[in-house]
Formats: C-alpha cells, sequence, structure tokens
C-alpha cells in the first residue's frame, strides 16, 4: 500500500530541520518546544545527512560532560541517515525500520531533497486508518447481503 500524499500531510507538517553545525543546546530547544524527538540533519541543498534525537543529545552531550553550547548536532547525529523514496510503500517503510532499528525515515524526492518524515507511529496511525475503511466496507457488503441488495457476478456476467 502506497503512502497517499494526504495521508503524508495530515500526520505531520514540515519536518524540524537543522543544520549540522547547530549547537546542541539549540537543538534541544528546538525538540522541546516542537514536541519532537528527532530533528532532520541537512546540507546546504535541502538533502538530509543525518538524524539528531533527544536520545543522542542526552547519551552523546551529557553522558561526556560535554558543553552543549560547543558541542554541534554534527558531533552527534546518526549518519548516514536511512531515507524512504516518495514513491515508497507503507511496506518498504516498515521493512526499513526493522532492518535498521529506526523509529523514523526521511522521505525524499528524486533529486534526494528532503520531503517528509514518517515516524513508526505514523505507520500506526496510517494502518489503523487503513483497518478502518477496510471494516466499514466489510460491514457496507454484509448489510447488503443481509437487505437482499445484492447481485450475484461472475467474471461471465450476472449470473
Amino acid at each position: 500500500m502506497s503512502i497517499p500524499d494526504h495521508h503524508l500531510q495530515s500526520l505531520q507538517a514540515a519536518p524540524q530541520i537543522v543544520a549540522p553545525n547547530t549547537s546542541t543546546r539549540y537543538a534541544a530547544r528546538m525538540m522541546h518546544d516542537s514536541h519532537v524527538g528527532a530533528l532532520i540533519v541537512i546540507d546546504d541543498e535541502k538533502r538530509p545527512i543525518g538524524i539528531v534525537t533527544d536520545r543522542d543529545l542526552t547519551l552523546h552531550v551529557l553522558t561526556n560532560g560535554l558543553d552543549p553550547e560547543k558541542t554541534t548536532v554534527g558531533d552527534c547525529m546518526s549518519a548516514p541517515p536511512i531515507v524512504l523514496p516518495r514513491s515508497a510503500d507503507l511496506s518498504l517503510a516498515s521493512t526499513l525500520m526493522r532492518r535498521h532499528g529506526v523509529r523514523r525515515l526521511p522521505i525524499v524526492d528524486d533529486d534526494g531533497k528532503l520531503v517528509g518524515v514518517i515516524t513508526a507511529d505514523d505507520m500506526v496511525l496510517l494502518l489503523g486508518r487503513e483497518l478502518s475503511e477496510l471494516s466499514a466496507a466489510v460491514q457496507r457488503g454484509f448489510a447488503l447481503e443481509l437487505s437482499g441488495h445484492t447481485t450475484s457476478a461472475s467474471i461471465f456476467g450476472k449470473e
């Protein structure tokens, strides 16, 4: 099942991005203010070059006693990021997340530029919507069968 653009837009606004030379203090403040657990690190051409999570900041900066003003996102980001082509489907997203042990995938266009991000939480929501739509269709089918308003059809026409 492909990831429709309208689903991606409804799941998350523009991904939160930073440059690799951003201080970890500023990155932590961005995460706090935006209520996100990760930032996509991009280059000058808006291509994702890494991801930094709140856990990365904690493990790298705090546990090593580093100065968050002098330590940059580039010092502690996970790179290169595992990216998802815009044309990919949920199956590939799920496979990549499992295979690489990640919860977030930057979505890129054909030029490798960042166009979005999908998270494991987003996928649960998308799958929940799909299952809900499928359930509603099955219930409509049962209702039609019970009311006697269904017609039998085959590849040869009506039976």
